[in-house]
């Protein structure tokens, strides 16, 4: 057994090798070329929070809890799904990720902005795609396309609006993870070639709070630092909806 080292990630490289015995004969030479595999990030050591002082959550999975009907589907996919524990909290690991999906009782997406937070193993491009129903079959050509570095949490967000003139965001009610789709279709859906494997830690819908017509008010100011050529402040502000 020879082992060689030093090699680079996702590379591939051709070797000529032989056999030679003590007397010296060699064998014929035989040809192989490997390609070595993608680096790997560790799990996740926590799941990201909600956000928080917006107007109206729809929440669909979080930190492990299956919300609005909300459940994972391959759809006959060969990657493999699994809730994963990370502290206190569960996260979904997709793992040999060609595509996958999810499906949850309808909502109205008008408005909204979908959120979903991702982990990915490995460097990847990830695209989610809205599906919705446009009364004969699923619209599921709509989507957009995100280049994620592996071992840290992204916050992934879809403006549904911006699909307005293809979907009618009112019945959203399926989600697919793919390798590549665009908001306008255009380069089609593309599925990923299976090496890659990512967590998903939190999916919901949010919209921003109503404005509620009022200046904001300055409830606490006061000097933080200052240098020879810079000055900062600390304040805070109220518009009676957040600080």
């Amino acid at each position: 057994e020879l082992t060689i080292d030093g090699l680079e990630a996702e590379t591939e490289y051709s070797f000529t090798i032989k056999a030679t015995d003590k007397e010296g004969n060699s064998s014929k030479e035989q040809s192989q070329t490997v390609k070595t595999l993608k680096e790997s990030a560790s799990q996740p050591t926590s799941i990201p929070d909600l956000k928080t002082g917006y107007g109206e959550i729809t929440e669909l999975y979080t930190k492990g809890e299956n919300k609005n009907g909300y459940r994972w589907d391959s759809w006959n996919s060969s990657a493999v799904g699994r809730d994963i524990e990370i502290g206190n909290d569960k996260a979904f690991l997709i793992e040999g990720f060609t595509y996958y999906g999810s499906v949850f009782t309808p909502v109205d997406g008008t408005g909204m902005t979908l959120h979903v937070d991702v982990y990915p193993l490995q460097d990847i491009d990830l695209g989610i795609i809205p599906v919705t129903n446009d009364g004969v079959s699923n619209v599921d050509r709509y989507g957009q396309t995100f280049s994620l570095k592996r071992g840290e949490w992204h916050e992934l967000e879809l403006t549904l609006n911006d699909f307005k003139d293809n979907l009618s965001l009112k019945d959203l009610y399926q989600i697919k993870y793919v390798k590549q789709a665009s908001i306008d279709g255009t380069g089609g859906v593309v599925e990923a070639d299976g090496d890659n494997s990512f967590y998903i830690g939190n999916v919901y819908l949010y919209n921003k709070a109503a404005d509620d017509g009022k200046a904001p008010v300055i409830t606490y100011a006061d000097t933080n630092t200052t240098t020879v050529a810079s000055a900062s402040f600390r304040l805070r502000a109220t518009d009676e909806t957040e600080e």
